[in-house]
């Protein structure tokens, strides 16, 4: 491999050394307060010459690497006369923070220039001025000034999270809320904070409680956001806050409708004369209307655990027949599968419809028996929850109803056998032929499966 030039290096190095250094130059920029001492000297009016005192005020206001320039104004009140001096100032400033440059000042009748040197250190400026008019007197001068930077408390706008925000309901107001913290929480005159509502892609709106996207806050508040149309994307609505154009904060939320008030329709029970119940469910829609549940993928579905701790159940046999179920048992499996959709299900105002059967299918046999089951409903948005559905992992739902306890008991009463039912406390009960062959062997197969 070709080697790399000692000059080469070098000159790399140097470059390198030089670009750190105008890096590390201070920013003198900023308005300063203090005082100075003027000594006057070798003037045509002897009565000139002394030692003065006088407020200052420096406004160094521009800065090119370690070039700056600015003003200074002294205030003199002399035997109760006040007068002013202006002062230019245009030097250079050291990576140690020394200064050196010129100055040009106007007094009265009279002007002048001169050199000063200084110092800054951190906030604190000391500068020491020689020099002598130029025009309208002959005087000699040496001032002394001390003064120190103004820093503003920087101003700070923080916007508690928000995720996700309903379509605004008349009825029952659903606005969320979002505390704007300042501070200081008594901002600066004519400064104030613009917040603003934004939709990043795709759809979806939201607005203030006032209707609009825009407001202005001055001081620590709390503020209510509407949701107006569902987001097909999460997180592409923005809240910013702003001042003078400068943005101090933002959060990102969706406006997203989930259905509440999960409910049966009624208390009645229908049990019927086949041993089965049937159930009749509906909800409402967050805004209070079912339409803004459509087109957004949303399921309902439900979560059935039975005994023990595998992953298939088998009904005890006898009294029931041959059969398994997965335990738990989840319905829908597959959340994204477009036909169980709300809408493709549901449609608005329609209800949500559950039977409990017999296990199997077939009327069980007389053989003393019972096992409980729990239910669960659940809800599942595509944008907000994780899929797949998982009971253990509450990123993937939204319960809507449960534990429900489902019991199914065989059971003899004055010499018959029955199957019982019963779930929300409504009860189904029937009567059962008598213990047979098919049960008996149906037992041992069981055993063996085990």
């Amino acid at each position: 491999m070709e080697k790399i030039p000692l000059s080469l290096i070098c000159s790399i190095l140097l470059l390198l050394l030089s670009i750190s250094h105008a890096e590390a130059v201070p920013d003198i920029r900023g308005e300063y307060s203090g005082s100075y001492t003027i000594v006057v000297s070798s003037c045509t009016d002897s009565d000139s010459n002394g030692t003065y005192n006088a407020t200052l005020e420096i406004n160094i206001s521009t800065q090119t690497g370690s070039a700056f320039s600015g003003a200074a104004t002294g205030t003199f009140n002399v035997d109760g006369v006040t007068a002013t001096e202006n002062i230019q100032l245009s030097g250079t400033i050291t990576e140690s923070g020394q200064i050196s440059g010129t100055t040009s000042h106007t007094f009265l009748a009279t002007g002048g220039e001169g050199t000063f040197t200084g110092q800054l250190n951190g906030d604190t400026l000391t500068i020491e001025n020689t020099g002598h008019d130029t025009y309208g007197e002959t005087c000699s001068y040496i001032r002394r000034m001390t003064a120190t930077r103004e820093v503003e408390n920087p101003i700070i706008v923080d916007l508690t999270d928000l995720s996700r925000v309903p379509i605004f309901n008349n009825i029952n107001p659903n606005d969320q809320s979002v505390t704007v913290t300042i501070s200081p929480n008594l901002l600066p005159a004519g400064k104030s904070v613009t917040l603003e509502i934004v939709t990043l892609s795709g759809s979806g709106d939201a607005t203030f409680d006032s209707g609009q996207r825009s407001m202005i806050v001055s001081n620590t508040t709390t503020v209510k956001i509407r949701g107006v149309v569902n987001s097909s994307a999460k997180d592409n609505i923005k809240l910013i806050a702003k001042i003078d154009g400068d943005q101090l904060d933002e959060i990102v939320f969706s406006v997203r409708t989930w259905p509440e008030n999960f409910r049966r329709v009624t208390n009645r029970c229908t049990p019927l004369n086949n041993g089965v119940l049937e159930f009749d469910y509906t909800w409402d829609s967050e805004s209070g209307n079912d339409n803004d549940l459509m087109g957004m993928g949303y399921v309902i579905g439900e979560w059935v655990d039975y005994p023990g701790n595998g992953e298939i159940y088998r009904y005890p046999s006898p009294p029931y027949g041959l059969c398994s179920t997965d335990d738990p048992h989840i319905f829908p499996a597959n959340v994204n599968d477009p036909r169980f959709y709300i809408d493709v299900l549901y449609r608005p105002n329609a209800n949500f419809h559950d039977d409990q059967r017999i296990p199997c299918g077939n009327n069980p046999e007389g053989w003393t028996n019972n096992f409980e089951a729990v239910q669960h409903y659940w809800f599942h948005d595509p944008l907000f929850m994780d899929a797949p559905f998982n009971w253990g992992s509450p990123s993937s739902y939204k319960a809507l109803m449960g534990p429900i306890t489902i019991s199914r008991i065989v059971y003899k009463d004055s010499g018959t056998w029955k199957y019982r039912i019963e779930k929300h406390g409504c009860p189904g009960e029937i009567n059962l032929r008598p213990r047979g062959i098919t049960g008996t062997l149906n037992g041992i197969l069981n055993l063996l499966l085990e």
